[in-house]
């Protein structure tokens, strides 16, 4: 399994913020994508379904609260995917 971890930084003061073309040549090739964002709504993946040409299938996991999303549950996530 590749995994490519996208990161959404603030619009300004940063210099790994990306723009469509490293967004699509990233993307290449890839069949699925996991969007994961601490938020109750999935503003990110809304974002990026609405500005970006997505290939293949695409899932969101999102979730508010103070607690993190641990790397295992994203883990889990692509596993359970992965092995419907």
């Amino acid at each position: 399994m590749k995994a490519l971890f996208i990161l959404n930084d603030p619009p300004y003061g940063t210099e790994r913020s990306f723009n469509d073309l490293r967004l699509a040549k990233a993307l290449a090739g890839v069949k699925r994508v996991l969007v994961v964002e601490q938020n109750h709504s999935g503003q990110f993946h809304r974002y990026l379904r609405a500005d970006f040409e997505l290939p293949g299938e695409v899932r969101s996991l999102h979730r508010p609260g103070p607690l993190p999303i641990r790397p295992d549950e994203v883990y889990q996530k692509l596993t359970e995917w992965s092995h419907p």
